[in-house]
């Protein structure tokens, strides 16, 4: 681990700090505490020469011999993450005698440079959006009337636990003192001689404030952010690099400040469930916890598919119309209301299933789960493999449930997979010392979905990508699905796709669940680093298409209406459906414009007798209700030739059935509630509510 060798090669140096680590091996480690290694060798080596075990003279060739370690995996980057989750693995399985006195061989599914790319580009995206909350400011100060060596030695007393840091160990960071400061540039004095910052490598700090979060004035004087004195970070520019040893003067550098923010990827070959890459966080030695699969967080809507794949089994559609219009539930008590809203603050009337997820409409999404009862899509995200505990409400439809990136990932993997869930696993088989296989994987296979929903589904994932939250993808030119997830006060930012060979989550957040920063949405904070993932694990290989089912037809519709239309005509699309449910005949665009909008909407209620009739539930928002499927399954369980809508808020026979006019009003203008319904009722203008 540390030397890169067998025990019978190491030397007395080495052997004498191996011996002084199982007091406390974190204490005395020599990658994060180098000199305090230094100091317990020396300790073990002195009790060494007095008991008599080694001669003064390999005592003093001893004391002055370096540490030098062995550099950890070459070219695989910062894989502690996975090569814990493997050893965690391999303990549970065959115990801890067995793997670490055992002599095992254990072979992963990992993938070296796939694990290389994912680590550069989370990294990358923390980095990125780090800089966008601000400035946090300078490390301390020092007077610039103190000596240089009492300068010094005060710089590492700043620095803290800093100075244990990858970055500054390797000497890619730098401690800096400001030396002499003008609006455009800052004179530093660095260990090494004299550096120079200019505006141009530092325009990205700001005064911190997430809430603002990249929105303010760049930077335009150093004086509103530095003084004289102050110790700051620094990496040398990578031009400076290249011309190290023929540069004479002061050398310029870039600001620097380790992140706050932090995130996690995983990446799986959905055909056999192996995880090819994984990242916990920014830092392994900073932090061990792997929010990969440790981390349990809301997903947001990106949770949704499990809602639309739940409708799809029901019978609904693509093209089957709600109503995006306000709705109010009941929450935890007499008087407290839950009112669903979307992101973008706005209500957008009578809104196809295809629009709502392609659009992120929240509203629409709740009414959906409203009507299929929460218990199935509680089921159906158990089928897809959510182990993680759901509470069952309806803001689970809008992600408020924590679950794992692996296990998220692992879903959105199945939809490729033609339905098929291959439970994930990280390690392919394990040899004995005598090089034979004691052990190799097998992993679950489950048909979670039919081949053909699940193909409407990623068809519906794919529209993310072309016109939806996921745009910016396209830029990758290949086939790929997804969706974006966004918490409340952007705690959480989501980004969870997939490409034929490939399905790769990526999560951003705060390990204290504070804000990342204002307008950190999934698209923002997370689709970047997957992209930068997904582009460089593709590179070099054909481009594939998905695999289409044979009782899947693919239909040329209005996208406003989910009606069938010519293809070719203007502002259509081409939509995948189960072969049956896929809307009838072109004429009914034709007839719809006989009818005119007010027909339109009546729709929503038309009177019907029996239950599956489109009408909605007598109680309104009580979720224990069942709101019959529009457009899916009647009451004898067939599925319905009407395309309907239903807004339960709206008076008549469809909606708001029995409440007065004047509680009508009041319901309505209730607004800005939050928070998850509960399915107890409220009393309100002597109705239940």
């Amino acid at each position: 681990m540390y030397f890169g060798k067998n025990a019978a090669a190491l030397g007395l140096a080495e052997a004498a700090l191996l011996a002084g680590l199982p007091w406390a091996p974190s204490a005395y480690s020599p990658v994060k505490y180098y000199h305090r290694a230094l100091r317990r060798r020396a300790h073990v080596l002195r009790r060494m020469i007095d008991e008599g075990y080694i001669t003064p003279e390999e005592w003093a060739e001893a004391e002055v011999s370096p540490i030098r370690l062995t550099k950890k995996l070459r070219g695989l980057g910062n894989v502690d993450y996975a090569v814990e989750y493997v050893r965690r693995k391999v303990e549970k399985r065959f115990g801890t005698a067995q793997l670490y006195r055992g002599g095992l061989k254990v072979h992963s599914t990992l993938r070296r440079g796939m694990q290389r790319d994912i680590n550069l580009a989370v990294r990358k995206g923390i980095a990125e959006v780090d800089r966008r909350r601000g400035y946090r400011g300078p490390l301390g100060t020092v007077d610039l009337r103190w000596s240089d060596e009492r300068m010094w030695r005060m710089v590492p007393k700043l620095l803290g636990k800093l100075r244990n840091r990858r970055e500054i160990r390797t000497g890619r960071w730098m401690p800096a003192i400001v030396e002499q400061l003008k609006p455009e540039s800052a004179t530093l004095r660095v260990k090494r001689g004299e550096a120079v910052l200019l505006l141009e490598n530092a325009e990205w700090p700001r005064p911190f404030d997430p809430r603002k979060n990249g929105t303010g004035l760049t930077l335009d004087d150093f004086g509103h952010i530095l003084r004289r004195g102050d110790v700051i970070l620094v990496e040398r520019l990578e031009r400076e690099r290249l011309n190290e040893g023929i540069r004479t003067g002061p050398f310029q550098v870039a600001l620097v400040q380790e992140p706050d923010v932090q995130a996690a990827a995983v990446v799986i070959d959905p055909g056999t469930g192996a995880i090819r890459a994984m990242s916990g966080g920014y830092d392994f030695e900073r932090s061990q916890f792997n929010r990969a699969y440790q981390a349990v967080r809301p997903p947001g809507s990106a949770f949704k598919p499990v809602v639309y794949s739940a409708a799809l089994s029901e019978g609904w559609t693509p093209s089957d119309i709600m109503m995006g219009t306000p709705i109010i539930f009941p929450r935890n008590g007499p008087r407290v209301l839950w009112k669903p809203t979307n992101f973008e603050e706005k209500f957008y009337g009578p809104t196809t299933l295809r629009d709502a997820l392609i659009h992120s409409r929240n509203v629409v999404t709740v009414k959906l789960a409203n009507s299929l009862g929460i218990s199935k899509v509680v089921r159906r995200a158990r089928e897809f493999g959510i182990r993680s505990p759901l509470q069952p409400n309806l803001s689970l439809a809008l992600g408020s449930s924590g679950v794992t990136l692996l296990e998220l990932t692992s879903l959105y993997g199945t939809l490729v997979n033609r339905g098929r869930r291959v439970e994930p696993h990280v390690i392919d088989f394990v040899e004995n010392s005598a090089a034979a296989t004691i052990w190799g994987a097998t992993p679950t296979v489950l048909q979670s979905v039919p081949p053909e929903e699940a193909y409407v589904m990623l068809s519906l994932l794919r529209n993310v990508i072309q016109s939806g939250t996921g745009a910016k993808a396209k830029a990758l030119g290949r086939p790929l699905a997804g969706k974006t997830g966004t918490t409340n006060d952007f705690q959480d930012a989501w980004f969870v796709g997939m490409s034929p060979q490939y399905a790769t989550g990526v999560w951003v957040g705060m390990d204290d669940k504070s804000t990342i920063g204002r307008g950190e949405t999934g698209s923002r904070a997370a689709l970047p680093i997957w992209m930068d993932i997904m582009g460089s694990i593709h590179e070099g290989q054909p481009r594939r298409n998905f695999k289409r089912p044979r009782k899947v037809r693919l239909v040329t519709i209005d996208p406003r209406t989910g009606l069938r239309v010519p293809r070719g005509a203007e502002g259509s699309v081409v939509q995948a459906y189960v072969r049956g449910s896929e809307p009838s005949s072109v004429s009914a665009v034709v007839e719809r414009k006989k009818r005119g909008v007010s027909d339109f909407f009546r729709e929503d209620a038309m009177p019907s007798a029996g239950e599956g009739s489109g009408k909605p539930s007598s109680v309104i928002g009580d979720i224990s209700s069942k709101i019959p499927s529009a457009g899916g399954r009647d009451g004898r369980g067939k599925k319905s030739g009407a395309q309907r809508t239903f807004d339960p808020f709206r008076p008549g026979p469809g909606g708001a059935r029995g409440i007065p006019r004047k509680c009508q009003g009041r319901a309505a203008s209730l607004s800005g509630m939050s928070g998850a319904p509960s399915p107890e009722g409220v009393a309100l203008c002597g109705v239940t509510i």
